[in-house]
């Protein structure tokens, strides 16, 4: 019995937890840019590889447009 109401308890906890991360979630999404929302995911490499100067100079005028 008092080990059913801890884990009723608990689930309760965890249903609270998930609605603050979503919420949490949900208002970072609204109010942050989307350069900042996915600068982790669209970060390039940093090495050169085979990438012209040019090419290198495209890209960083077009991140300079888009950035914040």
């Amino acid at each position: 019995l008092k080990l059913n109401r801890l884990i009723e308890n608990l689930s309760a906890l965890f249903q609270k937890r998930k609605q603050l991360e979503q919420f949490l979630y949900s208002a970072e999404h609204v109010y942050t840019s989307v350069t900042r929302t996915y600068q982790k995911t669209l970060a390039a490499d940093s090495g050169k590889g085979n990438v012209s100067d040019e090419q290198i100079r495209f890209l960083l005028d077009t991140e300079k447009i888009y950035s914040d």
